[in-house]
């Protein structure tokens, strides 16, 4: 991804614009894929929403999205010279020191649930490091908000570079106490209670719990998020939204195959994750098709079929938070050039709570299924669900959390050799220390994890067990 910034004097053409929006579009390696005519100016962006197959719905969506990015970027800039506007640079400069004694990560395509271990379970002491940055932009009409991340493993495990969030937005206030909103690009759903500090960070914990470890690996629409808002006399709030998204098909393949993780990492767009030595995928195996590299976390849509989330919340400021949310990528299970295309859909539902000062309660709960292939051969089908809660306790300089987290995988299909059972829990205790208002901050972290995951492997049945992890944090945010 290369950020261009352009200073347009007050009277530059439409043309321009136009040009300037064709080279944003161009240099987006993550939506290029899509769009193989993007670098156009505003004189032919009605191109962007033809369908050359009459299936091509999600490529629709996708297209839109990218229309409407694009038409949002440029009154931004059009509107730039008259409105009263922001340009806000921030970054995080983060180093992990780990001590474990877990299998080796499932980033290298082994067992263990977190980002470094072990190639024999054995102690195992490890690094990583992190820069997380973004650019935001906001007038009174509309803002977009870029965020980018490197990350450097001592594995040289996982993508370096890549893009994490690209959106623009708007808002239109319909009266004093109602409010529409629109978002397109790629990006986070709000939905989580838990990863709420920027950068999509949790203040928390160091890792995330595993219902955002799974959806930071392998869930981030791309496409068109609505949004209605209500405010009440008293000052609560009820909102209620819809997700038109592609370029989500793989999402399952990781969470079927691999099984719930505890990690703090975001997949960037278009990233390829590994899969683990499983009998299924290996030659002459149930699902030999699969690529060898193993899934993508999002980025080209496979299927052409549009997928939707729809959420309502209800808040009342500095104390509650209710949510509820309903996701399904309407996955057609079919292989795709090397990659199935997942049939994933779950609920959740989410709460926040501030019973005291300084106290904070927070829980989120999934529960749903994924699966591919035809059910007259070989396929995956799995119900799962996970859900954690946590309490928080924040002083002027210490913040000290307790979490709870459970999951379960089961196996529904019973394909011959493709075992997909998990199940277990983990205990998370975390400290953070921060001087008011400096830039710096350290943490630690303690988890244990009691888990159950069988899978066959080439070499006979795969059973692991309980794994603690220890790790140590500096970041300075600038």
């Amino acid at each position: 991804m290369s950020v261009v910034v352009v200073n347009l004097p007050d009277d530059a053409p439409i043309t321009k614009l136009g040009e300037f929006a064709g080279t944003a579009i161009s240099y987006s390696k993550a939506w290029y894929n899509y769009f193989p005519n993007a670098d156009i100016g505003l004189e032919n962006m009605a191109s962007l929403t033809k369908i050359t197959r009459p299936t091509d719905t999600a490529q629709l969506v996708l297209r839109l999205s990218l229309l409407a990015t694009i038409a949002l970027f440029n009154i931004l800039f059009l509107s730039a010279a008259t409105a009263s506007s922001s340009h806000e640079m921030t970054g995080r400069i983060s180093a992990f020191g780990a001590y474990n004694d877990s299998f080796d990560s499932w980033l290298v395509g082994s067992w263990g649930r977190f980002e470094t271990g072990s190639d024999y379970s054995d102690h195992n002491i490890d690094y990583f490091n992190e820069l997380q940055f973004q650019y935001s932009y906001e007038n009174d009409l509309m803002g977009l908000d870029l965020h980018v991340q490197y990350r450097n493993n001592s594995d040289n495990s996982g993508q370096d570079f890549g893009l994490v969030e690209l959106k623009a937005f708007t808002h239109w206030e319909l009266d004093k106490d109602k409010l529409l909103t629109l978002t397109a690009g790629q990006f986070f759903l709000p939905t989580t209670m838990e990863n709420i500090d920027s950068f999509w960070e949790s203040p928390y914990t160091l890792t995330f719990s595993s219902i955002n470890s799974w959806i930071a690996t392998e869930f981030r629409p791309i496409g068109i998020d609505m949004g209605f808002e209500t405010i009440t006399d008293a000052g609560n709030r009820f909102s209620h939204a819809l997700t038109l998204f592609g370029g989500n098909d793989s999402m399952g393949t990781q969470l079927a195959w691999q099984g719930w993780m505890y990690h703090h990492r975001r997949s960037v767009s278009g990233e390829e994750l590994p899969l683990p030595n499983l009998k299924a995928l290996g030659s002459g195996g149930a699902f030999a098709e699969q690529a060898d590299f193993g899934s993508t976390s999002f980025g080209k849509d496979l299927d052409n079929r549009i997928g939707y989330a729809l959420r309502s919340s209800y808040s009342i400021p500095d104390e509650l938070i209710l949510q509820a949310t309903w996701v399904d990528n309407r996955g057609d299970r079919n292989l795709h050039s090397g990659e199935y295309s997942w049939d994933t859909r779950f609920a959740m539902a989410g709460m926040e709570w501030h019973p005291l000062i300084g106290w904070v309660v927070a829980a989120e709960f999934m529960q749903g299924s994924t699966g591919m292939g035809a059910e007259s051969g070989p396929h995956v089908d799995v119900d799962f669900w996970s859900g954690y809660l946590l309490a928080s306790y924040n002083t002027l300089q210490w913040r000290y959390t307790l979490r709870l987290d459970r999951f379960l995988n089961e196996d529904r299909d019973h394909t011959p050799y493709d075992l997909n059972e998990d199940s277990g829990e983990s205990y998370t205790f975390a400290a953070f220390w921060e001087y008011p208002n400096s830039n710096i901050r350290f943490g630690l972290e303690a988890i244990h994890t009691v888990t159950k995951r069988l899978r066959v492997t080439p070499k006979g049945f795969f059973k692991d067990g309980n794994a603690s992890q220890y790790l140590l944090m500096a970041s300075y945010t600038f």
